[in-house]
């Protein structure tokens, strides 16, 4: 199995570790929610293009696709926007790719990617002219879908969470202060 680590000053790096969850012979201990003890050791950082990179998430499915998402700040409107990067078996990362297509500042970024399957959900909280929660579903082969605004109701959207099943079916939820009242 392969760790993730992802570390952020203004620049995103990325460096894996393979760990002890693997096959034959690993004395190491791991096993799922047990990944054991490094038997090789942290690789080199890479630097992901870009700057101004925030709150990295990363998520790796039990084939070795990784999964990279951050918060980038874009030079002139200081908002925050939504980037992800991937990596299967320890290859090389792709080129970044944004995938919030909204003005305003996102923030709040959620990744949850199904183990065995690979299917996964991006969640994030987009403020604008309103605050809005958005998605981004993400096939294991395909790549990511497109963007959908979640919530449907008139308010502030709070802290969301999100889960995904085998097939890539997903449960967002989330707090919202409505006109009147607070809900979830």
């Amino acid at each position: 199995a392969r760790l993730g680590r992802v570390g952020a000053v203004g620049a995103l790096m990325v460096a894996l570790a393979a760990c002890g969850g693997g096959g034959g012979g690993d004395t190491g201990g791991g096993g799922p929610g047990n990944p054991g003890n490094p038997t090789v050791g942290w690789s080199d950082p890479v630097r992901l293009p870009g700057v101004l990179a925030s709150e990295p998430v990363v998520a790796i499915d039990a084939t070795d696709r990784a999964t990279a998402v951050w918060l980038q700040r874009e030079a002139g409107t200081g908002e925050n926007h939504v980037w992800a990067s991937r990596s299967t078996g320890g290859a090389a990362w792709s080129a970044p790719v944004r995938l919030d297509a909204n003005a305003g500042n996102a923030t709040q970024l959620r990744l949850a990617i199904h183990r065995d399957s690979g299917f996964g959900m991006l969640l994030w909280t987009q403020t604008g002219a309103t605050q809005d929660l958005h998605a981004r579903a993400l096939h294991p082969v395909n790549g990511w879908g497109p963007e959908a605004r979640v919530d449907t109701l008139a308010g502030t959207v709070g802290v969301g969470s999100v889960g995904v099943d085998s097939t890539g079916n997903a449960v967002a939820v989330w707090s919202q202060i409505g006109p009147a009242t607070r809900f979830s």
